[in-house]
């Protein structure tokens, strides 16, 4: 048997090649958000990352907000693994810390023309980050370190004891 380095292809057309060269910078925001009586009117995926916004909500006139932002506190509380919808008390205004990622470069230009990317690249480069590496937008997708035999055998026995 002869053993192969990939048998999937990426997608994407020729036309949208990427420069290695190209970063994403995360920047955080400070969002004060009067709802009153009314609900955010947004859709959060399990990692507080929004998805969508219901028309005409407070959430949705705020101009702070975007989609595939991920909010990471909530008046002071930090969210973590914790769901915003599990955290947040009722209340007339809300202060949300969230990180958005942009393509990185020099200054101006980065702000002015801000690239559109997956939420499932945003959360790989969130989760890149939060282990203190550097994000790319060529992310390199290793394997797990093989595991020694002596602790693939104490794993063993803890498990079966």
């Amino acid at each position: 048997l002869k053993r192969t380095k990939s048998l999937l292809t990426p997608r994407g057309s020729p036309s949208k090649s990427s420069k290695p060269s190209e970063l994403y910078e995360c920047t955080q925001l400070t969002v004060d958000l009067f709802c009153g009586s009314e609900r955010l009117g947004m859709e959060l995926n399990a990692y507080n990352q929004i998805l969508s916004f219901v028309p005409g909500s407070p959430s949705d006139r705020h101009p702070e907000l975007q989609l595939h932002d991920r909010i990471l506190e909530v008046d002071g509380q930090v969210l973590g693994d914790r769901l915003l919808s599990d955290t947040m008390r009722p209340a007339q205004r809300h202060t949300f810390v969230s990180e958005r990622w942009v393509l990185g470069g020099d200054g101006a230009a980065s702000n002015t023309q801000t690239k559109r990317l997956s939420p499932r690249t945003l959360l790989s480069l969130g989760k890149s980050r939060a282990t203190g590496a550097q994000a790319s937008q060529t992310s390199r997708k290793g394997k797990r370190p093989p595991i020694s035999p002596a602790a693939s055998l104490s794993a063993r026995a803890d498990r079966f004891t």
